[in-house]
């Protein structure tokens, strides 16, 4: 996850750099954050709702999102 996770984010740096509604990766980190916490906390309500024997598969993505890098 770590690898396509730092893949995006480079091609995300890539794609704003000279932007002049985003000065930097650094000032818009925060706000992908959110989004990426956003969207595993939907995959782990789908799976509570669905499938509840993969509820560790998105748990883990949880952890992860929220751990400290």
């Amino acid at each position: 996850m770590q690898e396509s996770r730092q893949a995006f984010l480079g091609g995300y740096e890539q794609a704003i750099a000279g932007a002049a509604s985003v000065p930097s990766l650094a000032a818009v980190r925060p706000l992908l954050a959110l989004f990426e916490l956003e969207k595993v906390m939907y995959e782990l309500r789908y799976e509570i709702g669905n499938r509840p024997d993969w509820v560790a598969i998105p748990l883990r993505g949880v952890l992860d999102t929220i751990s400290v890098d």
